[in-house]
């Protein structure tokens, strides 16, 4: 039995194949006898954590099972790919294999999924199967430290995205971009590119943000910024126990201690706050319930009621017990992970909390008492986080979070306010602003609003490809300058390079027209892009799942087959092209149902710009009610 890769590459576009960029393996397979290639197949999902439930009967289910131990380390690993492998079955010993891949790792997509079949082939030895594994999580961790999506928010907005065909692409780190041309917002988890660098800086520093909002006259508390234990002590007695102490420049809850009542308790305080930040808040304590307005483009759209992480009694177990079960709930991970809440550790918080509750880990509290065991109620911390009805929160305490966050100008943030009863305003009751998160965590349901919002045409823009060969640049000036007139921006790509109007674009092309449309589908400056069709996208594919429609200017190249515009058509919204050059084009095409035959060529500019304005139209429509409702 052999079992060898003949062939791998990448392609960079999207085919009517396969819908994502892609390893495309060939795999060559032959013989008959396949048990050597199971057992190792076997224990390799034994080394590397992975189970295998597949039956591996025959050659075909040992390829599929690979590809889809390949597919389980990138969804394991938090990689987002979200499109299926395909396996093409070429002939009884040759196998065709489109394995999603993602654009900066496809060189080591690319090694590891060749690392995955050599350990595999039986023609190694143990020894030289021993390095492949070495190599294979070498690999594994390249991948995970560097093309990993950071934080829960990313990978669900990417996921999101991906259900509702929104394009995305990674630009750098944990920097994606959302939509194309003059519909593309970019995102670094919840913080757009609406968010100033001068706004990052005043929010990630608490002091100076509680410092400009008290100038502005909002309610915040008291606090000062310390740098040793006793100035510490003299700045919490001058501001009365209880007090909260936390770094200066830290989220998540991370060293944060609330509830202090004494110095005893704010000495320790200190120092788990120093391990996190040499620069130490004291603040006084707000009494409260604890929530988090969330605010997007100006508007709270949803309220949630953050509940310090404890346990319930049910008047049977001891406090030990009940933390025993809560933590095995399989939705609770470790602190730092990205699980959805949290396991309470039994630590010096644990303890304090339930000193202050008269109680210890052996007490049976009685059923319905709820046992606080975090002082702080972040969902970082074992935390819970609920509900709350908007329509109950009080117009006053919204007035209060939407004006705070107009204040820092930033379009997506979280307030944490602290008051008494929120259903009341809090001019009468009391409260105020603990904190403007500028990075706030949300659920799917946010980030679906969250999509509705920025990107209501679901982030495309007008695409057409052109294939006939009388596309030049004076038809696509002409074009543009109709256009012009409804103020849509025209872009032009070919194999010569890229324009924007009659400027065009610095860029070194390597791929052909194909780099010149992906360039362009990357300038927030383009409304409609035309591009010249050249043999790049035979190579590389396209550069968009979404092509509005492909046209025909001129006559058929001879590089370009009726096949190869039959794929095309099936790709695009719809094929532009006029009666007599539909008739000298494969005969199959007429029967797609979605051929638009405008009038013969003289008028084939006029019709094709008015095409565009009404798809443009359609767009402007659905940006226009969005912003009207904003």
């Amino acid at each position: 039995m052999i079992l060898k890769i003949k062939k791998i590459h990448t392609t960079p576009g999207i085919t009517s194949k396969f819908k994502s960029p892609a390893l495309i393996v060939l795999i060559d397979f032959r013989g008959q006898s396949f048990e050597n290639e199971r057992v190792h197949f076997d224990d390799l999902c034994k080394k590397i954590g992975a189970k295998n439930n597949n039956q591996i009967h025959n050659k075909t289910i040992l390829i599929s099972s690979i590809t889809s131990l390949a597919l389980k380390i990138f969804e394991q690993l938090g990689l987002p790919v979200f499109i299926r492998p395909k396996i093409e079955i070429q002939s009884e010993s040759n196998y065709k294999i489109f394995f999603p891949t993602l654009k900066g790792c496809e060189n080591l997509s690319k090694e590891l999924f060749i690392l995955l079949v050599e350990y595999v082939a039986h023609s190694y030895t143990d020894d030289y199967r021993k390095k492949k594994l070495e190599d294979i999580f070498v690999k594994i961790r390249e991948l995970k430290n560097n093309h990993a999506p950071w934080g829960k928010n990313t990978l669900g907005m990417l996921r999101i995205a991906h259900e509702l065909g929104i394009p995305w692409q990674r630009l750098d780190s944990n920097i994606y971009q959302f939509g194309e041309g003059s519909a593309l917002r970019w995102f670094d988890s919840s913080l757009s590119d609406g968010a100033s660098s001068i706004t990052s800086y005043l929010l990630q520093n608490k002091i100076v943000t509680t410092s400009f909002l008290r100038d502005r006259k909002f309610p915040v508390p008291h606090n000062f910024l310390v740098t040793d234990e006793n100035q510490a002590v003299l700045k919490a007695a001058s501001l009365g126990f209880p007090v909260v102490v936390k770094p200066q420049n830290r989220d998540r809850g991370d060293g944060v201690t609330s509830l202090i009542s004494s110095q005893e308790e704010l000495r320790s305080a200190f120092v788990i706050a120093k391990k996190f930040s040499n620069e130490i808040i004291v603040e006084k304590h707000l009494e409260g319930r604890d929530f988090r307005l969330h605010v997007m483009n100006g508007r709270v759209y949803r309220v949630r009621e953050r509940v310090p992480g404890g346990v319930t009694g049910d008047g049977y177990s001891d406090i030990s017990s009940l933390i025993s079960r809560l933590n095995a709930d399989p939705k609770r991970g470790a602190r730092g992970s990205n699980s959805e809440l949290i396991k309470i550790d039994i630590d010096e918080e644990a303890y304090r909390m339930l000193d202050r509750q008269n109680l210890k880990l052996s007490d049976v509290p009685e059923k319905n008492r709820y046992v606080r065991l975090r002082s702080i109620a972040n969902v970082s911390v074992g935390g819970l986080t609920n509900e709350f009805p908007l329509k109950l929160v009080h117009p006053d305490n919204i007035i209060l979070a939407e004006s705070a966050v107009k204040a820092v100008n930033i379009d997506i943030a979280a307030v944490d306010f602290i008051t008494p009863n929120i259903e009341q305003s809090w001019k009468i009751v009391g409260g105020g602003i603990c904190e403007i998160n500028h990075k706030p965590q949300f659920g799917q349901d946010a980030i679906h609003y969250l999509f509705k919002d920025f990107f209501p045409s679901n982030g495309r823009i007008i695409s057409i490809l052109n294939i006939g060969d009388q596309c030049d640049f004076n038809f696509y000036k002409n074009l543009a300058e109709k256009l012009s007139e409804n103020r849509i921006r025209l872009g032009f790509a070919s194999a010569d390079g890229a324009w924007i109007g009659e400027t065009e674009q610095p860029a070194i092309l390597i791929n052909g027209a194909f780099d010149s449309f992906r360039l362009l589908l990357q300038n927030r400056e383009v409304d409609a892009i035309l591009v010249n069709w050249d043999a790049s996208f035979k190579l590389f594919g396209l550069p968009t799942p979404d092509l509005v429609a492909t046209c025909l200017v001129g006559n058929i190249p001879p590089n370009c087959s009726g096949s190869e515009i039959h794929e095309l058509a099936q790709q695009s919204g719809e094929l532009i092209t006029t009666k007599t050059l539909l008739g000298t084009i494969d005969g199959g095409l007429a029967k797609l149902g979605n051929v638009v035959q405008l009038q013969e060529t003289g008028n084939f500019l006029h019709n094709l710009a008015e095409l565009i304005k009404s798809r443009f139209s359609v767009n402007l429509q659905l940006n226009y009610s969005t912003h009207r409702r904003n």
